[in-house]
């Protein structure tokens, strides 16, 4: 860790607002993905599941934070891109409880792609006292320099190994136009580079690109529907690495490989074979 003072005033915590899981917000962030199945929406005058994705609704408000207390122009911020999502999922979410999302910036590098952060994301429950979901995600404002000094004050955890052998399964993933801004709405994440085309071209982007975390969740809804009978709740860590963009109107090929309890997968483009995210999932079999 660096003494330097103007790399330190990162290091303090960024606390969310206390929200309380309803049914409501279960499914609208469902509807956001655009999920059309009626497990996903209590049909059966049950309460809806509360998918573990859903703890990047609560901590976007949080990485704004610290987008916020940077030092970077707008046509700087806008030029953020998720360039990892590592997400730990110690229980299901439960309808009716309170949470709160908090982070902490535990790392800023230069790469030759740009300015690199990473945030240590936990989501705790307020009514149980307990720890709900561990995040780990990293971001790139792309082309730009680092505004502080480079430190780490913690290391992320240890990558989970894919297998390199079993059984292959793949799914189609297709992503309308009017997906990323339903998500906007329903997740309440909103990005312009996602949903406005002159700010996605003004940011270097050929259009507006979808959300990487629509890529992720649907990527570990359907990684759980080709290896877990649909049981998302028996997902127990899942990684996603972001790395070439999804325009709308595309449709992308999931692919799973493994027998369990780690899963390596990647979305790629069947045409090309292009992999724009690829990760691994641990999960209880």
């Amino acid at each position: 860790m660096t003494d330097a003072p103007h790399a330190l005033a990162y290091l303090k915590p960024v606390v969310g607002a206390e929200t309380a899981v309803t049914p409501r917000l279960a499914m609208a962030y469902s509807a956001g993905l655009l999920l059309a199945e009626d497990r996903f929406y209590g049909v059966d005058a049950s309460d809806p599941p509360v998918l573990p994705f859903f703890c990047t609704r609560l901590e976007w408000p949080v990485t704004l934070g610290f987008r916020n207390t940077l030092d970077l122009q707008p046509h700087e911020l806008v030029r953020g891109v998720h360039a990892r999502q590592d997400t730990e999922i110690h229980r299901a979410y439960r309808i009716g409880e309170l949470v709160q999302a908090a982070g902490q910036m535990v790392e800023a590098k230069q790469t030759r792609a740009g300015a690199l952060t990473i945030i240590r994301y936990q989501t705790r429950s307020l009514t149980h006292g307990d720890v709900v979901t561990t995040s780990w995600s990293s971001g790139i404002y792309r082309g730009v320099q680092l505004p502080i000094e480079p430190f780490r004050e913690v290391a992320s955890p240890p990558d989970l190994v894919a297998p390199t052998e079993g059984a292959e399964a793949h799914a189609d993933i297709h992503f309308p136009i009017h997906l990323t801004h339903a998500y906007t709405e329903c997740a309440d994440i909103w990005n312009p580079i996602h949903t406005e085309e002159p700010v996605a071209r003004a940011a270097g982007l050929p259009r507006i690109i979808v959300h990487g975390t629509i890529l992720w969740a649907l990527s570990g809804v359907r990684l759980a529907d080709l290896t877990l009978g649909g049981d998302i709740s028996r997902i127990r860590r899942f990684n996603g690495r972001f790395q070439a963009p999804v325009l709308p109107n595309a449709t992308a090929r999931l692919v799973v490989r493994g027998d369990g309890p780690v899963f390596g997968w990647r979305l790629e483009d069947p045409a090309t074979g292009t992999v724009h995210v690829a990760g691994e999932a641990e999960c209880a079999l």
